[in-house]
């Protein structure tokens, strides 16, 4: 009797042994192989809770975020790509950030030189230049 004992706890234990590299293969062996997206498991006093997928999303052209499965379809509508961004988008984003504000700081002194000049011609009086009336 007790040769049966020992092998159904082998078996048990192997069973349980089986059951803990399946789980851990599939919680996190997607994530090892670098795929787009994650789903954890928790165990708790009540029970297993399985939280929700997550995507890598390149946004925008210029972050790799990670959201919610669910929230993918719109970032796909407003032009996201799964996955992270290539070093190409990184560069384009950089380069249109650096564009945009050499564009800004023209305007801005474009906009200070425009509101320090005076010329609504009401004759504050004479100047500070060294023309006609001057000693």
């Amino acid at each position: 009797m007790r040769h049966s004992t020992t092998k159904g706890r082998l078996a048990l234990g192997t069973i349980g042994v089986l059951a803990a590299v399946v789980g851990f293969a599939v919680a996190v062996g997607p994530g090892l192989a670098g795929s787009t997206s994650s789903r954890a498991t928790t165990e708790t006093g009540t029970g297993t809770t399985e939280t929700q997928a997550k995507v890598s999303v390149c946004h925008k052209e210029k972050v790799t975020i990670s959201v919610s499965a669910n929230a993918w379809p719109a970032h796909r509508r407003h032009g996201d790509s799964t996955g992270a961004c290539t070093q190409a988008q990184l560069r384009k984003a950089k380069a249109d950030k650096a564009k945009a504000d050499k564009a800004k700081a023209k305007a801005e002194r474009k906009a200070a030189k425009g509101a320090g000049s005076d010329d609504d011609d009401d004759d504050d009086g004479p100047g500070q230049g060294k023309g006609k009336g001057s000693s």
